[in-house]
């Protein structure tokens, strides 16, 4: 960050996203659940808990939002995606395909809520750090899909390449959300 930091100018934008929930949620898939269980937190050498780890966490963001404000850069940050059970592929092949490619937005949204709390209230505070929400776009009232209608309305597709990582498609339906940000700054 020091180099963009340096780099930068005013009105430049950064624009972070990240697995955040890998590290601070309850894990959805069994692959989550082995990362989430091995990982361990440090401070100066000395281990913390993971609460302990969120929190600095987010004072480290806050602290890269003050300097980001300072120096007139805005920030753009990418809250946690929705997340499926099974990669695309594998669910293209489940004879279980109507479930796994989709996820209760309740659900996720409740094993999100403290991270997604820290980064509103953060979005709240600070001008220059926006959010962009792919709940908005992948998801309707009940459900978040892996697949369903292309941005333009013309096929069904896949938005997800595999649990939690979108593919071409996918992007082009935060199109319009992430456009709309960039021209608020």
């Amino acid at each position: 960050l020091e180099f963009i930091f340096k780099n930068a100018n005013p009105k430049d934008l950064i624009v972070i996203a990240n697995r955040l929930q890998n590290s601070f949620a309850n894990p959805l898939t069994q692959k989550s659940k082995e990362s989430y269980q091995e990982s361990t937190f440090y401070e100066n050498d000395k281990k913390i808990s993971r609460n302990q780890a969120m929190q600095l966490w987010f004072q480290k963001l806050e602290d890269i939002v003050k300097k980001a404000e300072k120096n007139g850069i805005n920030i753009l940050y990418m809250m946690p995606f929705p997340e499926f059970g099974l990669p695309a592929k594998s669910c293209i092949y489940s004879a279980s395909r109507q479930s796994c490619s989709k996820s209760s937005k309740k659900v996720l949204l409740k094993n999100y809520y403290y991270l997604n709390q820290n980064l509103i209230n953060l979005s709240n505070y600070y001008k220059n750090f926006e959010l962009i929400d792919p709940f908005k776009d992948l998801c309707d009232e009940d459900f978040c899909f892996m697949k369903g209608l292309s941005n333009d309305k013309t096929k069904e597709v896949f938005y997800y390449v595999d649990d939690n990582h979108l593919s071409t498609e996918g992007t082009r339906m935060l199109y319009e959300q992430i456009t709309t940000k960039i021209n608020e700054f």
